[in-house]
């Protein structure tokens, strides 16, 4: 009778353990940058705690997270460090629409280890070589990794990109670049203010002034065909409690956010709205992108670059950007991402707009220009040139995060 009753205690045990099993939910994946994992695991934490739902991450380079949800990794949600590797997934329509929204921002620094008497202001010109001595800076590769790209644009606009360039440890990771400082192992590196405050065995040497690079933010999207919790958890990362996590590890709130992926073609009644008119209205631009496109191939000097019309959306093909030859070199000599040349005619002497789906750079030889990005589904980027008509023209485009994008080039007056 004892062991009976022993026996059928221990099969209700067993039976509310598997109830309670069924009963929790699946947790969600969450892809994440390398410089937010002692944030997003904290704030995890809280979300697990207030919804139930447990949450998994992997943290590396966003390059390196985006080209493995394109190739068809399971994940839930992906938290970019910079805009790029987020528009890169958009344009191949991997984010759920109107779910991109920016989380956080962030400051770059220089660092050194904390035993060190390297002392430097960041400034045009600056003896950064010098202060390497026989040692390398440690950064993210500059070619795919964002820190190593924010890094590369500070010391371009800075001037001393040339004379370090040849002496950079590109990590695969801002995390790496942080451990080759802390370890000795580099004298001098370039992360984020959120990573050198993670490690005491850094110190900052100085921060890089704000108009060297452009705005450090990490965007947050739900991907397509996530569980339906990724929406609460992307909505948990702009909360109070998410915000005040994020300013404890040294990041810097954000209080714009963005819609996501571009709509259908013959959606662009919808958006217009939603565009902002900037220097100029943008109604015409907004037409052209919501409907159909001409595809080129873009092409490079001496291998015909395609010719392009005004008033006409194109889907253009590019190639990387280190295996082209341009007709002028780009005004930001970049060397990595994609581009190509395209051939404009401008029919009459006037004033043209180059408008683009994605972040790229654009250059029209002695051409004004407004550069700028846009909070647009539709549109990315606004460039206006005044041009001489009938003069063979070349748009110029360098530094494309994705191989693809779409042009399109309106004549204003």
């Amino acid at each position: 009778m004892i062991v009976r009753r022993m026996l059928l205690a221990f099969l209700v045990l067993l039976a509310s353990v598997a109830n309670a099993h069924a009963a929790a939910p699946p947790p969600l994946t969450v892809y994440a940058a390398a410089s937010l994992t002692d944030a997003l695991g904290e704030i995890g934490t809280a979300f697990t705690r207030s919804t139930g739902t447990p949450v998994k991450f992997s943290f590396a380079a966003s390059s390196v997270l985006a080209r493995q949800i394109e190739a068809g990794a399971t994940a839930d949600v992906f938290v970019s460090a910079d805009e790029d590797w987020m528009d890169y997934l958009a344009a191949r329509s991997r984010l759920l629409a109107g779910s991109r929204v920016d989380v956080a921002a962030n400051r770059l620094v220089l660092i050194a280890p904390a035993d060190s008497d390297v002392h430097l202001r960041i400034a045009p010109g600056f003896a950064l070589a010098p202060a390497l001595g026989g040692g390398r800076l440690a950064t993210g590769d500059p070619s795919t990794v964002p820190i190593g790209r924010y890094a590369r644009t500070a010391l371009e606009k800075l001037g001393v990109w040339r004379s370090v360039e040849t002496r950079i440890a590109g990590a695969e990771n801002v995390r790496a670049a942080l451990a080759f400082v802390a370890r000795g192992e580099a004298p001098l590196g370039i992360v984020y203010a959120s990573d050198a405050r993670a490690d005491p065995r850094v110190r900052v040497v100085d921060v890089f002034p704000a108009e060297t690079h452009p705005p450090v933010t990490y965007p947050a999207a739900r991907l397509a065909g996530a569980a339906p919790a990724a929406s609460a958890f992307v909505a948990f990362l702009t909360s109070a409690e998410a915000r005040a996590v994020f300013e404890k590890y040294g990041f810097r709130p954000v209080d714009v956010t963005r819609p996501a992926a571009a709509p259908p073609p013959g959606a662009a009644a919808s958006v217009a709205a939603s565009c902002p008119t900037l220097p100029w209205p943008l109604d015409r631009e907004v037409a052209l992108f919501g409907g159909p496109a001409r595809t080129v191939a873009a092409g490079t000097r001496g291998a015909g670059a395609p010719r392009i019309d005004a008033d006409t959306l194109y889907a253009v093909t590019l190639a990387p950007t280190a295996n082209l030859k341009f007709v002028h070199a780009p005004e930001r000599d970049r060397g990595d991402g994609f581009g190509g040349l395209a051939r404009l005619a401008p029919p009459n002497d006037g004033r043209y707009r180059v408008t683009l789906s994605a972040a790229a750079w654009v250059d029209v030889v002695r051409a004004e220009r407004f550069v700028g990005k846009l909070p647009c589904p539709l549109l990315h980027k606004s460039v206006e040139y005044e041009l001489t008509g009938g003069a063979p023209t070349y748009v110029q485009i360098s530094g494309a995060a994705a191989s693809d994008l779409r042009l399109a080039v309106t004549r204003v007056r």
